[in-house]
């Protein structure tokens, strides 16, 4: 049996969840989301949001093949693929980061790099690792995995606008990325989000952006800073807690984006764009 490990906020299991399928598409059989750290009382982030977000995905979920007493023992315990080996299973480990405790076989795979060989490795295998990479999406799969990531149509009536005004506009989708980000000394600098807006605004006409943030508090001081005015700025309010998702749909409704901040959530926005023709500028070493 496959099994990949699904942690993290929705940038990340979108992308778990993206590799899980490639596996099942390539590979010929089935690929179960290890989905055992949304099964706490208290977990991470905003839960698992997969099928919330997207309502066409098709996770496996590990935890439907255990009855639900023996799930909540092993998610109690921890360390689901060595609880696997230790009660017999051969499983063995491909992995692309080293935090995990694991006796059996670890092949060690570089981090975010596309190795579609790794489907169709034999046996019982355990794939431990965040997968960021648009060609586990964009491969010969990408018609499949497209349809099933799209989003729900919006419905409520400020987001609404906010869709109206990103089609009517030459719109552009600016990520600004700070709460966690500071605490790990990942937060883009304000000269780069300066010199993303410069090149945008000599590319595109009446280019007009749109911020979406975790501070938005802190843009609103700071937008000279970022070599903004406040003509040409909408400021996305309101997606906050379980529905910050939002802001990635209305991210991937713009014309234009800038990749400043590392993040897989703007990342994956730009990914499931859905205009046909979109600028992007970029200054985070990945590809479009």
């Amino acid at each position: 049996m496959k099994i990949a490990l699904c942690n993290g906020g929705l940038g990340n299991q979108t992308f778990q969840y993206i590799f899980s399928r490639f596996v099942e598409l390539e590979g010929g059989e089935p690929c179960y989301l290890d989905n055992a750290a949304f099964c706490v009382k208290n977990p991470s982030h905003n839960g698992f949001e997969i099928l919330k977000v997207f309502p066409h995905a098709r996770p496996k979920l590990l935890s439907q093949r255990f009855t639900e007493d023996v799930w909540q023992y092993m998610v109690g315990q921890g360390r689901i693929p060595q609880q696997l080996r230790d009660a017999g299973e051969d499983y063995a480990m491909v992995a692309e980061t080293g935090d995990f405790q694991f006796d059996g076989n670890v092949i060690f795979t570089p981090t975010n790099q596309f190795a579609p060989w790794i489907a169709h490795a034999k046996g019982n295998i355990y794939y431990h690792g965040y997968w960021i990479n648009r060609e586990w999406l964009k491969d010969r799969h990408w018609e499949t995995l497209r349809k099933e990531l799209q989003f729900a149509p919006l419905t409520d009536d400020r987001n609404k606008r906010y869709e109206a005004e990103i089609e009517r506009s030459n719109s552009v989708a600016l990520h600004v990325r700070r709460g966690d980000f500071l605490t790990y000394g990942w937060a883009a600098s304000t000269e780069s989000y300066r010199l993303a807006v410069e090149m945008l605004r000599n590319k595109i006409t009446e280019a007009h952006f749109f911020i979406f943030s975790d501070d938005l508090a802190w843009c609103r001081e700071n937008l000279g800073e970022l070599g903004l005015k406040a003509e040409e700025v909408t400021f996305v309010e309101g997606n906050t807690g379980m529905n910050n998702y939002l802001d990635m749909q209305l991210m991937s409704y713009c014309k234009s984006m800038a990749l400043v901040s590392s993040s897989c959530f703007s990342y994956l926005a730009a990914l499931l764009n859905r205009n046909e023709v979109i600028s992007i500028y970029n200054t985070t070493n990945r590809q479009i």
